[in-house]
């Protein structure tokens, strides 16, 4: 992974000193709730490689035209950046977060549709990759969400070990929980046209349920659906142009 997985911490004073899985070491002032933060930063730091796998993946793709990569390739490297440095430099400015999640689509997106549409399964992994996109989205909003209010708490010194090393328990049913949901997802392009017709018919939900969606799935894929139908028009005039 490119960013930090922290592994355990040790209180010392009023100072946490906390070790990732590379052996680097950041200090910080004892905060509340430490246990339950530094999970939850884990969690954002998988969702941020995660991110950036899924914009290599259509910027590798034949999705875009040279030109249309250029342009889409300093927007997501800058995006990136500022989206990375304002969770880290605070945890506490959810509406900065929200402003910036929102600025990468609304700039991002135009650029892909926008792009030439050299074949048709190039168009399936990019939606796929753009709706596990909208998923790691949605999964940081609300991580960000829970640490700003986990760090609102008073610190209770009845919970507090010092001078002892303490790891990070593991979190690997959230992975697998979250891979299980990309894999639904990632499928997206693949089925698209069905899905269009199922939402068309009234009958998404019942499918979405029988495939195993849960409630954050269906939030994006009705997304998806709503935006790919409003768009589908233009996407067919350019297929048939090229």
């Amino acid at each position: 992974m490119s960013n930090k997985i922290w592994k355990e911490y040790i209180i010392l004073g009023d100072m946490v000193n906390i070790r990732s899985n590379d052996g680097n070491l950041e200090k910080r002032n004892l905060f509340p709730n430490i246990n339950e933060i530094l999970l939850l930063e884990n969690r954002l730091t998988f969702l941020n490689d995660k991110y950036d796998e899924l914009l290599e993946t259509l910027l590798n793709s034949n999705y875009i035209n040279e030109f249309e990569r250029q342009k889409f390739s300093c927007l997501v490297a800058l995006s990136v950046i500022v989206l990375n440095q304002g969770i880290n430099i605070t945890f506490g400015n959810l509406p900065l977060l929200t402003t910036l999640a929102v600025t990468v689509s609304a700039y991002t997106i135009p650029l892909i549709l926008k792009g030439k549409l050299d074949k048709i399964k190039s168009n399936q992994i990019v939606d796929g990759a753009y709706a596990v996109m909208k998923l790691c989205e949605l999964e940081k909003s609300k991580f960000s969400n829970q640490i700003n209010k986990l760090m609102a708490d008073e610190i209770d010194e009845s919970t507090i070990i010092r001078n002892k090393f303490i790891k990070i328990k593991s979190d690997r049913e959230y992975n697998y929980q979250f891979l299980a949901k990309e894999g639904l997802l990632e499928d997206y392009g693949k089925i698209e046209k069905s899905l269009i017709r199922k939402n068309k018919k009234g009958k998404l939900d019942q499918y979405l349920d029988l495939i195993g969606c849960g409630d954050d799935e269906k939030l994006i894929i009705h997304d998806l659906v709503n935006e790919t139908d409003f768009t589908g028009h233009e996407k067919q005039l350019r297929l048939r142009r090229h």
